[in-house]
């Protein structure tokens, strides 16, 4: 028989209240984070969009690379620099005294991570590294002709250097401000043996020239190949890597992690790598990218599907003519190579941005995950309307994917409905979801009930089916945004941020709060309900909070992870949370040095670990943007211990973890005689008396715990044998302690008394 929470919480909560107060956990600080290194993108095409080519590209650190007509290299430069400052070269001559090597138009052939041009008599060629690009002029034989070589080069770029004449030296490219935007590296000749000699550069106006001696050239062993370097300066203007989304594949013993970024060449370029790590953050490896200047990709968004093995990615494009649109791209767990392949999300004539992807981690379920987006009307330029709607789209995913037709989430001419995030089901076969977002009124229509953004909650299923509204907070004093959510299938807890109407004004477009607040919510089968109250987490005294990422740990089934930043101190920090939604746990992630700043973050919970993995973009002003990562694992506990004499032969025993803030944890008693009466109490103190001459109770039986007085929490609910659980939620705002528990108990006949050995639980938070 088993007594659950609602018998066994009110007495021994109150208890626990009177016993121990709430206390503040003082902020902690975790180790500085391992790097999660930005791998190189191979040379790769994709399908064209909208009748726009994608064209051939690859990237290193700072920067991408096209090839398709010549080579053209575009720097990162970052969010706030005001367009992209691409630099192209193309031979125009290579000669040896009158003899021209470069005869032929160039033929293009290339590897993953080198491409070349054919010019006739020498090879043009480009290795794609993490630090630069590196050009190389490789002559296969020996020239006819005698003299000097001389390699001539047009540049077409806005970007300038200076005149200058020959000499072996760096030339740095300039932009209209004088700010060095590109390095092009002095030059080295190579011989087949390793012989090394210096290639003069001189630059004039628009053309570069590569000379080297005639004399060491003839006595040369060939291949001989001229070795200059294209790199960037370190220059990042604004965050080069804002949007992030991080999730973790359990299945498998490398590349768990999938990280998609975006990053900025500039405000008008937007690129998306997803990039899988192992666990430790080592051997990245690409497996998607999206990085052409025929438009911008960002707002990434991924979702794992358990069964299929599959990781669904969605993110948003934005076209030079001004639409927006969704596109979705499905990998497969067990390929770890480069992918382009792209399918469309959403109606095709209607703007679409934000979108998140569910996930669905249930070990038998249906071959589908749902997209949730923000969609505008038809026009273009996008613009974000006074009256947005909330979408949603199942999405097949046999093959490569194929998303179905969108339905409505939240839409009406009196509201604006933005920013939508969607939650993770187990529920096996029969898929729903949790959705949230942020609701105003739109000023279109009269009468509104939405004065200020409010977080309003949905459930949807795959097949398009939406609950009522149901307003997790709406308030007339202050605006609540950038909801997200996380949990499992009919239980979630809501974070928010919050700022004042004073302070934000009627209608903030960003999402930055003074405060942060969480809610648990519930689905009941026909509507939700708020069984935990609203928790204060943060606060502040300005508007400089940033929500970054949420999720939950599958472990306990109680316990939730967030992060935020500051824009004012630029500190990266995490909360962990309880079951209510209460928070245990502020900790700094990330401390600014110097003139550092963050970025965009996420979290994901690592099943196998036990842990989460917090993932963080920080930024070294005129120096790297990298993205980062950092692990919280839970306090670990003594292991719960026995003590004292038992009389009994039933067993009691402690299920489930020792954290507080857990749901499910519970005390039983096993081995009891079938229809045996029994109980246990629970304690704060230890106790030791014999209990000998006691009417009906069997002799060898001691009391191991206090029966009275301040110590005594409460004796659980009775239950009947041959098994008695009482489940013991532990709230947040216990602090750490040691319970004590004893069983009393009849036999099956109900004519003795028996008691068990103490079970002491250290608890941990």
């Amino acid at each position: 028989m088993h007594s659950r929470l609602p018998f066994a919480a009110p007495l021994l909560l109150a208890a626990l209240a009177i016993a121990q107060q709430p206390e503040t956990v003082p902020d902690q600080t975790l180790p500085d984070g391992a790097g999660l290194g930005v791998a190189r993108v191979p040379l790769h095409t994709a399908d064209a969009d909208g009748g726009v080519a994608y064209g051939l590209w690859a990237a290193g650190r700072d920067y991408k690379a096209s090839f398709d007509a010549g080579m053209t290299f575009v720097p990162y430069l970052g969010a706030d620099y005001p367009h992209n400052q691409p630099w192209s070269w193309r031979t125009t001559s290579a000669r040896v005294g009158e003899q021209e090597l470069a005869t032929a138009a160039p033929t293009l052939t290339h590897g993953d991570y080198r491409a070349e041009y054919d010019l006739g008599g020498l090879v043009e060629a480009y290795d794609v590294r993490d630090d630069g690009l590196e050009q190389t002029f490789v002559l296969t034989q020996r020239p006819t002709a005698s003299g000097d070589l001389v390699i001539r080069g047009a540049i077409d770029s806005a970007l300038r250097a200076d005149r200058v004449g020959p000499a072996q030296q760096d030339l740095v490219f300039r932009d209209a401000q004088g700010t060095a935007l590109l390095r092009y590296g002095k030059a080295v000749a190579i011989d087949a043996r390793g012989r090394r000699a210096a290639v003069t550069t001189t630059a004039a106006d628009a053309e570069i020239s590569l000379r080297l001696d005639g004399a060491w050239l003839a006595t040369a062993t060939f291949p001989v190949v001229v070795d200059p370097l294209l790199s960037t300066f370190a220059i990042q203007s604004g965050a080069p890597l804002n949007g992030m989304d991080l999730v973790r594949e359990p299945a498998l013993n490398a590349g768990n992690l999938w990280l998609a970024t975006t990053r900025w060449a500039s405000a008008t370029d937007r690129d998306l790598v997803m990039t899988r790590y192992d666990d430790n953050g080592a051997n990245p490896v690409v497996n998607f990218s999206d990085i052409t200047n025929s438009w911008s990709a960002f707002e990434p968004s991924m979702g794992i599907h358990f069964t299929s093995g599959k990781t669904l990615l969605a993110y948003t494009r934005d076209s030079f003519t001004g639409t927006r649109r969704l596109r979705g791209h499905l990998h497969s767990r067990n390929d770890n190579l480069l992918q382009t392949t792209v399918f469309n999300i959403g109606d095709l004539t209607i703007n679409a941005s934000r979108p998140d992807v569910a996930s669905d981690l249930h070990p038998i379920g249906q071959n589908a995950l749902v997209v949730v987006y923000q969609a505008e009307g038809t026009g273009f330029p996008w613009v974000n309307l006074p009256n947005s709607s909330v979408m949603g789209v199942a999405v097949d995913l046999t093959g490569t994917g194929t998303a179905g037709t969108p339905f409505v989430i939240a839409s009406d001419l009196a509201q604006d409905c933005e920013r939508p995030q969607i939650g993770k089901v187990q529920l096996g076969s029969f898929q729903e979801w949790n959705v949230v977002y942020q609701a105003i009124d739109s000023g279109l229509t009269p009468g509104g009930a939405l004065p200020t953004w409010a977080v309003q909650a949905r459930r949807v299923d795959r097949n398009g089916n939406v609950s009522a509204p149901y307003n997790v907070v709406r308030n007339l004093t202050y605006h609540n945004m950038s909801p997200q959510i996380a949990g499992y299938n009919s239980t979630a807890i809501v974070i928010a941020t919050r700022a004042s109407v004073a302070s934000a004004g009627p209608r903030p477009d960003d999402t930055n709060g003074s405060t942060v607040w969480a809610d648990r919510i519930e689905w009941t089968g026909a509507s939700f309900s708020n069984p935990g109250g609203r928790h204060l987490l943060e606060a502040a005294n300005d508007n400089r909070i940033l929500l970054n990422g949420f999720d939950a740990d599958r472990t306990t089934a109680s316990h939730y992870c967030y992060s935020y930043r500051s824009t004012v101190t630029e500190n990266v920090y995490l909360g962990v949370l309880g079951y209510r939604g209460a928070e245990l746990l502020d900790a700094l992630v990330w401390q600014q040095v110097g003139s550092e700043y963050s970025g965009a973050g996420a979290v994901a919970y690592d099943e196998d670990a036990g842990n989460f993995v917090i993932a963080y973009e920080r930024t070294v002003p005129a120096g790297t943007s990298q993205a980062r990562m950092v692990r919280y694992a839970h306090p670990g506990a003594p292991a719960p211990s026995l003590g004292g004499l038992g009389c009994s032969s039933a067993q009691i025993v402690w299920e489930g973890d020792q954290l507080i803030g857990s749901e499910f944890n519970a005390i039983a008693l096993q081995g009891l005689d079938p229809g045996a009466l029994a109980t246990v109490a629970v304690t704060t103190a230890t106790f030791a008396q014999p209990l000998l001459g006691v009417p009906g109770v069997n002799n060898g039986c001691w009391l191991l715990v206090p029966n009275t007085g301040p110590d005594l929490l409460a004796f659980l609910p009775f239950g009947f044998g041959p098994q008695v659980r009482w489940q013991l939620p532990l709230p947040e705002w216990l602090g750490p302690m040691t319970l004590h528990f004893q069983g009393f108990h009849f036999d099956g006949a109900l004519t003795s008394v028996s008691t068990t050995q103490r079970l002491s639980v250290p608890l941990v938070k």
